[in-house]
């Protein structure tokens, strides 16, 4: 006579073992299951360690950007931060270690925070340069553009006085405050050549700056 009653260790009808055991049993094997996870998860978290580790080896420190450096100024340890880059990524980089390399020397163009640091952006030519001119032009409004002038764009200096006539090719170095005649002086980097003529026409308030290109 069958009582349908299943000891511990029988099977089904079908084959399949019959789960059973004591609340005791049961607490031993979630102990068990819980260790042989943290197991786990110590041995990935371990491996995962290891991979950051090497990651961060394989790169190199190398100089950022830290603060805008206009065109032509000059560079200080507080523009320059660290970075870490891949190796082997080919990118024109500057080793950290040789950031003394690079502080003390002129922006040839402009230097924008989170840019990487090239040696070819920077000069020990201090401007003016062999050949080059800076003359600060006084303007008042009519004689610049409402747009504002940024370091590095292209302008003519046309003689306000003459109805023909070429005017002087000039670059913007830096560009002043408005003071209390509504005028702003606007540094101008021009050839010695034409350097005369400018500070002329700068001189007579004749000197309208004509916005050509944007760098």
């Amino acid at each position: 006579m069958t009582t349908g009653i299943a000891t511990r260790g029988s099977t089904t009808a079908s084959g399949s073992p019959i789960t059973n055991g004591t609340p005791t049993d049961i607490r031993r094997r979630g102990r068990a299951r819980r260790l042989s996870i943290g197991a786990l998860m110590t041995v990935l978290g371990a491996v995962g360690s290891v991979v950051v580790f090497q990651q961060i080896g394989d790169r190199v420190p190398a100089i950022g950007i830290a603060r805008t450096v206009p065109f032509g100024q000059q560079v200080t340890e507080q523009d320059l931060r660290q970075i870490l880059l891949p190796t082997g990524s080919e990118l024109a980089l500057v080793e950290w270690e040789r950031s003394d390399e690079i502080v003390g020397r002129y922006a040839v163009t402009d230097l924008l925070p989170g840019q990487i640091m090239t040696r070819d952006a920077v000069t020990a030519d201090r401007l003016p340069g062999p050949g080059q001119a800076i003359v600060g032009v006084a303007v008042e409004p009519g004689q610049v553009p409402v747009t504002p002038l940024a370091p590095r764009d292209q302008v003519l200096v046309v003689d306000a006085g003459e109805s023909s006539g070429s005017g002087v090719d000039a670059s913007v170095l830096r560009t002043g405050p408005i003071d209390v005649g509504s005028r702003r002086t606007v540094d101008l980097l021009v050839s010695d050549v034409d350097a005369p003529r400018v500070a002329r026409l700068a001189e007579a308030g004749r000197a309208v700056l004509v916005l050509v290109e944007r760098r």
